[in-house]
């Protein structure tokens, strides 16, 4: 058995790429580029490709791979709809499809942004159907478009496999910076504007790493949210300052400010070259249901979740490593 995995230089796909390699698996990576930071070093094969090229996945996926597929385009923003429905949507039905043609089991890395809530107080577990046609934003309308093609492809017995559902993921090796790894940056640099109602629920990267492999090695078809601690933003932050050795907080908003302040936010971002963080959906993101049931994920894959205040303190530690330098 050998893991194919795609997204590697991203933050799930790289704490997979180290937990399988921990587990002494051979692991061949689906890059665009064969030398990257996020790897550099590794015990890992490289091979070089574009997703959406049938015959670079017919020549990389085998009978007897495990094909973990994390790439994905998170864009909060809007200006980069085409690249991320090629990627989110195209790309990944073309992975499903060579995975059913090669008998490949195939490990698909979906989000709690895909699932439709009908209300801010339901209890959220691992949904029966995706409906991509419920939502405005382009992110949950790419992942819900392709969790669909893959839970009818697992419904019908075509496909082996699971879709894995994380919530938002913190945690070391974020390469690339993530939009909540940007928010944790800014606490690090003095550049937090301030705190702001609402919460969510975080994952650490390595919980969700294990988890996966789990799903790897076992035998159902099914799908897990894999879920962690629901954290609100004020207690993030203030975790965050504690963990600095700060004692003066950033000022709290009302929440009709900060929408204000988010409807700008991206356009400042662009211009700093940085992940914008407040924006309308992540406002209404933080403000909306994160009641996720993750029952399933503990019993058939043994999700352990470390507490969230490790999570923040090996993140903050790993950023100032890495990237402010």
């Amino acid at each position: 058995m050998k893991y194919v995995l795609t997204g590697a230089t991203g933050h799930v796909g790289n704490n997979v790429l180290r937990y399988l390699l921990e587990q002494k698996e051979k692991v061949k990576i689906l890059v665009r580029r064969e030398k990257d930071e996020s790897f550099a070093g590794l015990d890992v094969e490289v091979c070089v490709g574009d997703l959406l090229n049938e015959d670079y996945l017919n020549a990389n996926i085998e009978s007897d791979s495990v094909v973990i597929h994390s790439a994905g385009i998170v864009d909060i923003t809007k200006g980069n709809e085409k690249l991320m429905y090629d990627t989110n949507v195209v790309a990944t039905k073309k992975i499903v499809d060579e995975c059913i043609r090669k008998k490949a089991k195939l490990i698909y890395i979906g989000s709690t942004d895909a699932i439709y809530k009908e209300s801010k107080d339901e209890k959220v577990s691992e949904p029966v159907d995706y409906y991509p046609e419920y939502f405005k934003d382009n992110y949950a309308v790419t992942k819900a478009t392709a969790s669909k093609y893959v839970l009818e492809k697992l419904n019908k017995k075509e496909l082996r496999g699971c879709i894995i559902i994380p919530s938002a993921v913190i945690g070391p090796n974020d390469f690339k910076i993530s939009s909540v790894g940007q928010a944790f940056l800014d606490c690090i640099n003095h550049k937090m504007m301030g705190r702001m109602k609402g919460g969510y629920n975080f994952i650490d990267a390595r919980d969700l790493a294990q988890a996966i492999y789990q799903a790897s090695i076992n035998s159902n078809s099914n799908q897990y949210l894999i879920t962690g601690t629901d954290v609100s933003i004020d207690e993030m932050i203030k975790s965050i300052y504690k963990h600095l050795g700060r004692n003066k907080l950033p000022l709290y908003f009302p929440l009709w400010l900060v929408y204000i302040g988010a409807t700008f936010a991206p356009m400042f971002a662009k211009i700093k070259g940085t992940k914008p963080i407040f924006t309308i959906k992540m406002v209404e993101t933080v403000n909306g249901n994160h009641n996720y049931d993750n029952t399933l994920a503990k019993s058939e894959l043994g999700l352990k979740i470390r507490p969230y205040e490790e999570s923040i303190s090996d993140s903050l530690d790993w950023l100032k490593e890495y990237k402010t330098k």
